[in-house]
């Protein structure tokens, strides 16, 4: 895998860049800012591979695994032995294999020196290094995560936070010794996982000595254990400490940061020189009923009072009985198949109605808004506007979770 950076940002770290040499899909490209495509179980949520074909063409090259389903049936796979692209139908898209779901939460305490743990529809699952690299082995990423200890967040201590870095630090020695012997391994990428919590010195040692190692990327994690809470992270709290780690990273090297971010704390984290997210936001609000609506797309006239649908808000809730008599659709101007052929009367009926084709149109349209939120992303930067496309999308309120 090799990374080129093709523009950066006069006022700001941003940066966009081009990914290539991808090993399996080596005739295909990735041009960052970009973000994954999240599956649960090996797909994206609600929506079968043909569904996923059929009306999200511009879907991201590379889906986010992560491992707690794979973990639970390792034997399973391990029995299957061609990797979990085949296994789940995704052979023509990258499989990036994280350690933990951004859109599950995990409890704290379960981590030591000897190996971490996952979360799992049955419960926890303890992984040391070696049962680790057999997982991988059944799983076959282009991409992955190595083992590492990101139970940190604002309130660890330093002594938990020297603790993680050292600890990961360890891991990550470890799976790159196991992974440079394993024949099965030998064509997937191993990033480094960089720990520190909010501390600045601990980022910047953890970037220091990952660097040191031979992987393909970086991966800041350790800000927080995930879950719809994340949602009131606020992205200005960690600024400071994402600029510091990246400046000490080599540009050559791509940089992800999982989590659940809201398109304004997106532009905020490229500003701060981060390539590489996820989806797990459009998920979640499919989860809750509620649709994005807020303004990417900039054009000649655009004022506060017609901005689109006109919402003050990133999303707007289906649940709300508001809905009930409106028969227009999700979004004026969106040309998704949602807001092609159904109106925000009908998802609010198919909400309070709990039906199943509900979760089926909300995805669509929710990922659907999100990949074209970062194709304008992607654009923006590469015309160094990125500040004035900030300035767009920041027009909007966060509407709080009901």
């Amino acid at each position: 895998m090799k990374f080129a950076v093709q523009a950066t940002s006069s006022t700001s770290s941003a940066r966009a860049g081009v990914l290539t040499e991808l090993g399996r899909l080596a005739d295909r490209e990735i041009h960052t800012p970009a973000c994954l495509l999240y599956t649960t179980s090996g797909s994206a949520p609600y929506l079968t591979h043909s569904l996923l074909a059929q009306y999200l063409k511009g879907a991201p090259l590379v889906a986010h695994l992560p491992i707690g389903f794979a973990a639970e049936h390792q034997e399973s796979l391990e029995a299957f032995g061609k990797g979990m692209g085949k296994y789940a139908v995704m052979e023509n898209r990258l499989i990036f294999s994280t350690f933990h779901d951004s859109a599950e939460g995990f409890p704290t305490g379960f981590n030591d020196k000897n190996g971490a743990s996952v979360w799992s529809r049955g419960g926890k699952i303890k992984l040391d290094v070696e049962r680790f690299i057999k997982l991988q082995e059944a799983i076959r990423p282009d991409w992955y995560q190595p083992l590492c200890d990101s139970d940190t967040d604002r309130n660890s201590s330093k002594k938990r936070l020297q603790k993680a870095v050292d600890r990961t630090l360890h891991f990550l020695d470890s799976c790159i010794e196991k992974h440079s012997a394993s024949q099965v391994l030998k064509s997937s990428a191993i990033f480094g996982v960089i720990e520190g919590g909010y501390d600045v010195n601990e980022r910047i040692r953890s970037a220091k000595q990952t660097c040191l190692r031979p992987v393909e990327g970086f991966i800041l994690d350790g800000f927080h254990r995930f879950g719809p809470e994340m949602e009131q992270f606020q992205i200005m709290d960690i600024e400071a400490v994402l600029k510091d780690t990246t400046a000490v990273l080599p540009d050559h090297k791509v940089r992800y940061l999982p989590g659940i971010w809201s398109p304004q704390a997106i532009i905020k984290a490229v500003q701060c020189g981060i390539d590489l997210f996820d989806s797990t936001y459009p998920y979640l609000l499919t989860e809750r009923g509620c649709a994005l609506v807020f303004p990417f797309k900039v054009s000649p006239g655009l004022t506060d009072e017609n901005i689109w649908n006109n919402e003050a808000s990133y999303h707007i809730d289906l649940n709300d009985k508001r809905y009930f008599d409106d028969f227009t659709p999700l979004l004026k101007g969106c040309e998704c198949y949602t807001c092609q052929n159904y109106t925000k009367a009908y998802l609010n009926h198919l909400c309070n109605t709990g039906e199943l084709l509900r979760g089926v149109l909300l995805m669509i349209h929710n990922f659907h808004h999100f990949f074209s939120f970062f194709e304008t992303l992607r654009k923006s930067t590469e015309e160094n506007k990125l500040e004035t496309f900030r300035k767009l999308v920041e027009r909007t309120e966060v509407t709080k979770p009901s």
